[in-house]
């Protein structure tokens, strides 16, 4: 009896010994790119991405010519998360944008006012652009406001895309942008000026109508 214990023992033993391991994912491996300094140098752009996804994607997209990486090196759909981080500490001060593993977005843009107080975050995806203003309090950075709200113009028609990009702070505070759409009802684009106040709300100050190359159209 005490044999045949000892026997099913070592069998149930040698049953776990060879049970296969669980399936696990495979852990992103992350990089980054640091760019877009404050004026003052206390705070950048940190875009995470990561790289083995990249390079699986290099290696698929090579042959592929309506696929393009951004200007920073990496393709989007491997970014993991845009954010404002500060310097030298490179620690997480606002997330900016943070897209799902495998999207595609375009353009990244983002201006710092002369006083390193306000930033404009600009990103583009399906065939849209917009514009968040972001105002520093305290060594923070809390978003005041977007063109999803009202920093763009009331365009009047069908306009099925549109893109509200950050041109230029003409001084802490005063931003320029440009509002450029296309649809149904032509191809328009303006210069719009605007005055943030620290509680978001927004001073439209100037609107002009500006020209279209044709070569746009």
């Amino acid at each position: 009896m005490t044999l045949r214990i000892h026997t099913l023992l070592h069998v149930v033993l040698a049953a776990f010994i060879f049970i296969p391991k669980p399936f696990f994912a495979e852990e992103p491996v992350l990089g980054e790119k640091i760019r877009d300094s404050s004026p003052d140098q206390k705070f950048a752009l940190r875009i995470s991405y990561d790289q083995k996804e990249n390079e699986r994607l290099v290696a698929e997209l090579k042959n592929d010519p309506g696929e393009h990486a951004l200007p920073d090196g990496m393709f989007s759909r491997a970014v993991t998360e845009i954010e404002l981080m500060s310097v030298p500490a490179r620690e997480k001060v606002v997330e900016l944008y943070k897209p799902g593993l495998g999207m595609n977005f375009g353009d990244i843009t983002l201006l710092w006012s002369t006083d390193s107080q306000w930033c404009a975050f600009y990103v583009t995806q399906l065939g849209t652009g917009d514009t968040q203003v972001y105002k520093e309090q305290d060594g923070k950075f809390a978003k005041i406001n977007s063109s999803a709200d009202d920093l763009h113009v009331k365009l009047k028609g069908d306009f099925r895309n549109e893109w509200i990009r950050p041109i230029k702070w003409v001084k802490p505070g005063l931003l320029i942008l440009e509002d450029e759409a296309t649809g149904n009802s032509g191809h328009v684009k303006f210069e719009l000026t605007v005055r943030l106040d620290a509680g978001g709300k927004v001073h439209v100050l100037s609107q002009k109508k500006l020209k279209v190359n044709a070569e746009n159209m």
